[in-house]
């Protein structure tokens, strides 16, 4: 399960496999406020470098706060994705683009997704934010078809009997 938690770094601690994004100070409350300003002064000096920070972890009370996934993170941002797509379709086009399966399999940033041994959809992310999703109807036409750029729409299509029925261009993600 995915969960974001919170927890005290003990003295010479750090949180391993991960990247610090920013820290919050209670300066009027902090009982070693000096420490804490040079502490913050070290990480800031080249950049933002928080070993100065977690070094003094022992004399600070520093809290470290994370996102866990249950899998990996490039997992998480595929099955982030598919209501984004859902929404899209529904309110861009009046489809319901077919997202039951039974079976997923992942290859880095690719998902495809399988329901009774076929094929159902398949879902790109691109490390820009963008994505390209196409899925399959039961007698393995297309059924419908996109790629965006993280916020909009580049194209869109939607298929009915082998053609395409509607047809969507550079539309702001709803």
């Amino acid at each position: 399960s995915e969960e974001a938690v919170m927890f005290q770094v003990p003295a010479g601690g750090r949180p391993q496999h991960c990247k610090v994004a920013g820290f919050v100070a209670n300066f009027d409350n902090a009982p070693h406020r000096d420490e804490m300003r040079n502490a913050i002064r070290a990480s800031a000096e080249d950049g933002f470098d928080p070993k100065a920070l977690f070094d003094a972890a022992g004399k600070l009370s520093l809290w470290f706060g994370a996102e866990k996934y249950a899998r990996s993170i490039e997992e998480a941002r595929i099955w982030r994705s598919l209501p984004v797509v859902a929404k899209c379709f529904n309110e861009l086009a009046g489809h319901h683009p077919p997202l039951d399966s039974d079976s997923q399999e992942l290859h880095g940033n690719l998902m495809k997704a399988s329901q009774y041994g076929r094929l159902r959809f398949e879902l790109v992310l691109e490390p820009n934010g963008g994505m390209m999703f196409r899925a399959w109807n039961d007698d393995n036409s297309t059924n419908c078809e996109m790629k965006s750029n993280g916020t909009a729409v580049e194209w869109m299509k939607v298929y009915y009997n082998h053609q395409v029925a509607k047809e969507i261009k550079n539309q702001p993600i709803p």
